[in-house]
């Protein structure tokens, strides 16, 4: 359809009321302007036609005048402005020079070709002109039956377009994400929507007619229901925070706006609210003050001195008590000027202060956390050395820097006092290292002298039993020989400790230090089983070889009637076992310890001793567990961490 124009049998039919009929466009353009206003205000239609209504009458620019006009055009009821508090809105001057006293009604419609809004201006001042008036177009309306009948069809129309409008406005009220409740001058609910009851969890049907009060919980329904009366009498609310009681017994938080309905008289028919629950974001709210309250106790609380810097202020904006202590100064004079007042021209990294603060910066905005010392002089004249450390706070309308300094001025003269100490000991190393190779060389020299003179002691002793033929003297060469013999094993033992923790420990497969000691074993018809895992290591002594060697020597030489020496490995959590075990005689309870002590034994009492001392190295330790009897068992305990 085209435009609408004056020769539409409606707005002829307009243009014999009474009142001033003005239609707007939802730019408020003006399409149509009746008779009666080219009469008030002395404008042409065509004049008026195509200009702005807003422009033309700024009292109509009033934010509150111009949003009520808006919601028309989005949607909204009609307006209706009362003579009593806008009776001037579009002025229309009597002749004699006098305003007329307006009410004002907003009336939306529709056509095809957009929306529009009808302004009815009705003239307040004189009700003898509006009757004269309506007797004069009762009679044209009688001799233009014709006009008439395309009026009543147009009104036909424009009802069903308002049913249409209506049903739309409907389901817009309905199916609103936003609560909308309405309800009447004795504050009884007339309706309200899904999303209302959604809110309350209660259904439409179970609360219309019943007074509002029931949507309030106790400690808020008064204040609540003056906020109602207020409203009633002609108060609009723009925003008004209102708890509703949730049918469950919990309490939602909403924001409300609220307006009039009213009739043609400017009598209130109802209210009409609309809300928006903000409960979560009140919580959010309270958390977020709480947040910040534990952030800035934890500050304030920390042990560390804490600055904190707003980078878009370009200042410090908090300081700790902590940071008074060590400064020595006010919270005020380190927000003032800064930390940095206090920064000795000598630093660590030697280099100048203005250049490192901007670079530090730049780094904590990119995301790292910068680390460095700095020697300062606080106010007591106190020379510290500070590790400060500076990270990027996450904020989401600021950009800040957390500066920590703790003082480790201590530590640093520690750590002096460790060189120095450090420097001793090597010294100490040193000479204990070349004192130690002097002994070894010496106790090397010995051994040998010794082990030269008992092989000459031997080969005497062999000679002289070969020239005494007398079989008496017989015991006497033996004892003397085995004599000899055990002070040769005696050397040999010492050559072999002092080999102990001479070397670093080192990870070593045990399933190789097995077949590798047997080597050296004779075993004779003694089955050896090796049950160790091909990539077991354990961490020990380079020596640890001798230990598997002197079990399987010790269970072949004292094991009675042995068949198998196994070796096997149990690996609860945490530490693990090595175990040896034999099917022989086994160790009688009483020797279960002394086995192991220097000395105790049938040859030279050393092997298990020098056995344990090996392993106690890496904190190795052995123990035997078997039952006499029924053979040997040794468990090796290797302690976590030192196997794998």
């Amino acid at each position: 359809m085209e435009e609408i124009t004056d020769e539409n049998p409606i707005f002829r039919l307009l243009d014999l009321i009474p009142n001033g009929i003005i239609v707007i466009r939802s730019d408020y353009s003006i399409c149509f302007w009746n008779a009666c206003m080219v009469e008030w205000t002395d404008i042409p239609a065509d004049e008026a036609k195509g200009t702005n209504l807003i422009e033309r009458y700024p009292a109509l620019k009033n934010p509150i005048i111009y949003s009520r006009i808006s919601q028309i055009f989005e949607g909204g009821p009609a307006v209706l402005f009362s003579s009593t508090f806008h009776p001037h809105l579009i002025p229309c001057e009597f002749p004699n020079g006098g305003l007329r006293v307006e009410k004002i009604s907003c009336i939306p419609f529709y056509q095809s070709t957009g929306k529009y809004a009808l302004v009815l201006i009705e003239d307040m001042s004189d009700l003898t002109n509006q009757i004269k008036a309506y007797r004069t177009m009762k009679a044209v309306a009688e001799d233009q039956r014709d006009d008439l009948q395309k009026a009543q069809d147009a009104i036909y129309l424009a009802n069903k377009a308002l049913r249409e409008t209506t049903e739309y406005l409907n389901n817009l009220f309905d199916y609103a994400n936003a609560p909308i409740i309405t309800w009447d001058s004795g504050f009884h609910i007339t309706r309200f929507n899904h999303a209302f009851e959604h809110l309350t969890g209660r259904n439409q049907e179970e609360m219309l007619g019943k007074t509002l009060d029931l949507l309030f919980p106790d400690e808020t329904r008064n204040a609540s229901m003056r906020l109602i009366r207020k409203a009633i009498e002609g108060e609009r609310w723009e925003v008004v925070e209102i708890p509703i009681l949730v049918k469950n017994g919990s309490v939602r938080t909403v924001l409300w706006n609220s307006a009039n309905i009213l009739d043609p008289e400017g009598r209130i028919l109802s209210t009409i609210a609309q809300g928006v629950d903000i409960t979560d974001r009140k919580y959010a709210e309270q958390e977020l003050k709480e947040s910040e309250e534990r952030f800035r106790i934890s500050i304030e609380k920390a042990p560390e001195a804490i600055l904190l810097f707003d980078i878009n202020q370009n200042r410090y904006i908090e300081a700790n008590s902590r940071a008074e202590q060590i400064f020595g100064c006010s919270r005020q004079q380190l927000l003032d000027s800064g930390p940095q007042q206090f920064y000795k021209p000598d630093q660590p990294d030697e280099r100048s202060i203005t250049e490192t603060v901007n670079e530090h910066r730049l780094r904590v905005q990119a995301g790292e956390t910068v680390v460095f010392e700095r020697n300062i002089c606080n106010n007591r004249g106190e020379d510290l050395v500070m590790e400060v450390r500076l990270v990027q706070l996450q904020s989401a309308d600021r950009r800040l820097i957390r500066s920590s300094f703790i003082d480790i001025t201590e530590r640093k003269l520690l750590e002096q006092e460790m060189v120095y100490h450090e420097q001793e000991l090597r010294q100490f190393s040193a000479a204990l290292e070349t004192s130690n190779k002097k002994l070894t060389l010496l106790s090397g020299i010995t051994r040998h002298d010794i082990n030269n003179q008992l092989t000459v002691l031997m080969g005497f002793l062999e000679i002289l039993e070969m020239m005494q033929p007398d079989t008496s003297f017989r015991d006497y060469f033996n004892k003397i020989t085995n004599a000899a013999e055990r002070i040769q094993a005696m050397i040999q033992f010492t050559k072999t400790y002092e080999g102990i923790g001479v070397n670093a420990p080192v990870w070593q497969n045990t399933r190789t230090l097995v077949d590798s000691a047997a080597k050296d074993v004779a075993m004779g018809d003694i089955r050896l089983v090796n049950d160790m895992p091909g990539d077991f290591t354990i961490f020990a002594d380079q020596l640890i070889v001798k230990v598997f060697f002197n079990l399987m020597d010790n269970a072949v030489r004292y094991g009675g009637n042995i068949t198998t020496i196994r070796f096997s490995v149990e690996k609860p959590d945490g530490d693990c076992f090595i175990v040896c075990s034999d099917d022989g005689a086994g160790v009688s309870i009483s020797e279960k310890e002394k086995i192991f002590e220097r000395g105790f034994g049938k040859n030279t009492g050393l092997g298990l001793f020098l056995s344990r001392e090996i392993l106690a190295i890496t904190g190795i330790t052995i123990k035997e567990t078997g039952e006499p009897g029924k053979g040997a068992r040794f468990e090796m305990t290797v302690p976590k961490g030192m196997h794998r």
